[in-house]
């Protein structure tokens, strides 16, 4: 069960990448944070689709190793366009410094810091 929505996972990243290209990377490209809201923006945007279904793509997005590194290091969010939607809160960045030293080690708290 769990390759099957890998599987629909991946699916659904590579159409949103197509339909969203300045804000959906493939798995192994860098990304950029997401808007705080944007699950309501694409359930808008795309009303047929379930809801579990994108609540898991994001779920799985956002909570790669990368994306909680540019969290970490307040990179600015952008919206289903690829535009500027606010910062990184200072709540957020320290969640993603201690979800990264959890992860790896204390060693990456201090380089995630810088």
């Amino acid at each position: 069960m769990a390759d099957i929505r890998r599987q629909q996972n991946r699916d659904l990243l590579k159409i949103f990448c197509k339909i969203y290209p300045l804000t959906f990377f493939p798995w192994a490209m860098p990304k950029r944070p997401l808007k705080v809201g944007i699950f309501e923006d694409l359930v808008a945007a795309h009303p047929a689709l379930s809801k579990t279904r994108l609540k898991r793509l994001l779920r799985d997005y956002t909570s790669t190793y990368r994306y909680i590194r540019l969290i970490a290091q307040k990179v600015p969010r952008i919206d289903l366009n690829g535009d500027f939607a606010g910062n990184v809160s200072d709540d957020e960045q320290e969640q993603a410094i201690s979800d990264l030293a959890r992860r790896s080690g204390t060693s990456l708290l201090q380089e995630a810091a810088e």
